[in-house]
């Protein structure tokens, strides 16, 4: 259905004074994982279910085993990756 407004769409964003980058533009259905900057927006905003299946098992590893045993890996940088992630 909106490939057949895509080109009313792309004349509007360009009327409003905006450069559309067409190496970029992509059109994504309902049965695909629509992403924009990071977030899934398929129907609601969501972080994706591989990242609440990981933010989930480390707050279970949390409660468990504390937040030192918690990083099995020993990573120093776990703290950085699990707030980007």
């Amino acid at each position: 259905m909106l490939p057949r407004y895509k080109t009313l769409i792309f004349r509007i964003i360009t009327e409003e004074g905006f450069e559309i980058n067409y190496e970029k533009v992509r059109v994504q259905g309902r049965g695909s994982c629509q992403l924009v900057t990071g977030l899934v927006v398929n129907d609601k905003v969501s972080i994706g279910r591989k990242k609440k299946r990981i933010i989930k098992s480390f707050v279970y590893n949390i409660a468990e085993k504390g937040s030192i045993e918690a990083n099995e890996t020993n990573n120093p940088f776990l703290r950085k990756w699990f707030m980007a992630c």
